[in-house]
């Protein structure tokens, strides 16, 4: 597991690195008030997927990992859950302005059959590469996972730079139309090579049924739970987003979004070692499961927290003169969100362990906490406040989230704070050993 999360590790700087370089190009390339367009859709796009995927993603690791499930049939289920899903999102998307969704989903009532055509493409494919990357969780191929997301980031970066390089030196103009289908585009090729993996890598036995009536119960089960905690976190993390919208406009919005997005970059890092953590927890006995998410919480939230010091204050000064002076208010919003995003670091690895104990409950509770706080002062805040009431709403609310998470593990585990909170001599000499193992091994280990 330790190779695991090293190289996980790794590869999500170079994640970070690309994703930082992609913000830039974009930025360049709309302006604030088309990226604030393009914000709400890729905003729209997420939630319809999380809404769609239950949370199965999850549930499927959790019970192929523990070997509760056959391969085969789960697939199979799999394939034909995100047909349903292709046929929901068909009938949201068409019957928008008739329920008065059409603002909610793509900023305006007047949007167009080709883009209305992409939103529902890269809702089902954002769908079905969540379900499909559950398997590999499940094996533990990390490395494919990894390296898929790697390849993402790559491509639309390199598409990025060219459109970029157009619009400076070729005066093309570009509007979040062009970027919509440019991230259709690469989340298909995505896909074909998500299947090819999956038939090369994931040995299963051929079937063509699928799961039957009591493991379907069983597995929608538990993802219920999961399910409702997602939600809940997805609208904490960005219902301000529709908010700043709809109270301040598109351009608001684009300097808004992007402090949050690069506030956020920060939990690329405990997202990918949670994503680790997970399955691990779920097959490791109670006392090392409990030792291995000490370890992490310590690392993970004082290496983010350093990053974010550092890192944080030199790139929120450098703001207006990396994305021009069109976002230099952004520098204000990024420096409040860091004060409550900073610190979820570590709530983020906590809700990793509870996932695998199946405690998910109390990452729910903590979630709705947020939620209902985040909500309230979003309706209070950002109509007189704008997007400054948004940061300062996000902050309080993630900070609760924190609190609670930690107080209840500090409770349940019977762990002191320093035992998860306080980096120890002895985690750094562990760390530097495994990185030279892994360096050492990682030509010859699969995952």
């Amino acid at each position: 597991m330790k190779k695991s999360v090293l190289g996980t590790y790794g590869l999500q700087i170079a994640n970070v690195i690309f994703s930082f370089f992609m913000s830039i190009a974009i930025a360049r390339i709309l302006g604030a008030s088309e990226r604030g367009e393009l914000v709400i859709f890729l905003t729209s796009t997420n939630f319809m997927s999380t809404l769609l995927e239950f949370c199965l993603g999850s549930a499927i690791t959790y019970f192929i990992a523990s070997g509760k499930l056959p391969i085969g049939e789960t697939f199979n289920t799999v394939i034909y859950w995100t047909f349903v899903g292709l046929i929901i999102s068909v009938i949201l998307v068409f019957a928008g302005p008739f329920l008065h969704l059409g603002q909610f989903l793509f900023s305006r009532d007047d949007t167009t059959l080709y883009i209305k055509t992409i939103f529902i493409l890269v809702t089902v494919l954002g769908v079905f590469n969540t379900l499909l990357a559950a398997f590999f969780s499940a094996k533990k191929l990390f490395k494919i996972i990894n390296l898929l997301s790697l390849g993402v980031i790559l491509a639309t970066c390199l598409t990025y730079g060219v459109l970029w390089y157009l619009s400076r030196y070729g005066h093309q103009k570009y509007t979040s139309e062009t970027i919509m289908l440019v991230t259709n585009v690469i989340l298909i090729i995505k896909t074909i090579t998500a299947v090819i993996l999956y038939n090369k890598f994931v040995s299963i036995p051929a079937s063509k049924k699928i799961l039957d009536r009591e493991s379907l119960k069983s597995l929608f089960s538990l993802s219920s739970i999961n399910y409702i905690s997602n939600i809940v976190q997805f609208l904490t993390y960005r219902m301000d987003f529709w908010f700043v919208d709809y109270y301040a406009g598109n351009k608001t919005l684009g300097i808004y979004s992007l402090s949050a997005n690069l506030a956020q970059l920060f939990w690329m890092l405990p997202h990918s070692v949670g994503a680790v953590l997970f399955p691990n927890i779920a097959s490791m006995d109670y006392e090392k499961a409990l030792s291995y998410t000490r370890m992490l919480c310590r690392m993970i939230f004082t290496f983010t927290c350093l990053m974010g010091i550092a890192g944080g204050i030199t790139l929120g000064l450098l703001i207006p003169y990396i994305y021009g002076i069109e976002f230099s208010s952004a520098t204000k919003l990024f420096f409040i969100l860091l004060l409550g995003i900073l610190p979820f670091s570590i709530k983020i690895i906590i809700a990793s362990y509870y996932a695998g104990v199946k405690k998910n409950r109390i990452d729910m509770i903590s979630s709705m906490i947020s939620f209902i706080v985040c909500l309230v002062l979003d309706i209070i805040l950002i109509p007189k406040y704008g997007s400054i009431g948004a940061a300062i709403a996000s902050v309080l609310a993630y900070t609760c989230n924190t609190v609670f998470m930690i107080f209840t593990f500090s409770q349940l585990t019977k762990s002191s704070l320093s035992s998860f909170l306080i980096i120890k001599k002895h985690d750094i000499q562990l760390l530097k050993e495994h990185l030279l193992q892994w360096r050492q091994a990682r030509s010859h280990d699969p995952e």
